[in-house]
């Protein structure tokens, strides 16, 4: 998947005008970037930055991009410090946004990509300490919706809890950080 014409091949479909082919092809990549050489083999070949595009779109457009790019950046310390970065932050700004959107699932999905970027890049983010204040109660409300959404909210509230207070006493230090 992740050599010579087959991913020229996913990225010009990620680059493709029609939402559904992109979406498809995002979604596709969100289950194929498994290790860090595959991680890094498609930020090389400029799937990052056709994935932040992707944000711009529709909202299944950002709903598969985001998904994507939480598995870009998941254990990924290289690719989550240059989302931070890119653009000059307007990507991150962009994704922060997503966790206020009026769609569960696209809060979900934002809340694991910032979880992600968290764990994977300890030099953190300027208003890092204000978003995860914020996630924190988003998730927590995800917990109770129906469906995939509150089935993978746990999940995620546990990456997020994890990658907040790495010491094994999470709730005390929970209860502190509130």
């Amino acid at each position: 998947m992740f050599e010579g014409h087959r991913m020229e091949l996913i990225l010009e479909l990620l680059n493709n005008g029609s939402e559904n082919v992109a979406e498809v092809a995002a979604s596709v990549l969100a289950r194929c970037c498994e290790t860090l050489e595959h991680q890094q083999a498609l930020a090389d070949a400029g799937g990052l930055r056709s994935l932040v595009s992707l944000l711009a779109g529709s909202v299944k457009k950002q709903e598969a991009a985001l998904d994507a790019l939480a598995a870009l950046t998941k254990h990924n310390q290289q690719l989550s410090a240059i989302l931070i970065m890119m653009d000059q932050g307007a990507a991150l700004s962009l994704i922060i946004r997503l966790i206020r959107d009026k769609s569960p699932r696209m809060r979900l999905l934002a809340c694991m990509c910032l979880a992600h970027i968290g764990k994977a890049c300890p030099a953190g983010y300027g208003q890092e300490d204000e978003v995860r204040i914020n996630m924190l109660g988003i998730l927590m409300k995800l917990l109770d919706e129906p469906g995939h959404v509150g089935e993978d909210a746990p999940g995620t509230t546990n990456s997020f809890i994890a990658a907040t207070f790495p010491e094994k006493n999470y709730f005390e230090n929970l209860l502190s950080f509130c």
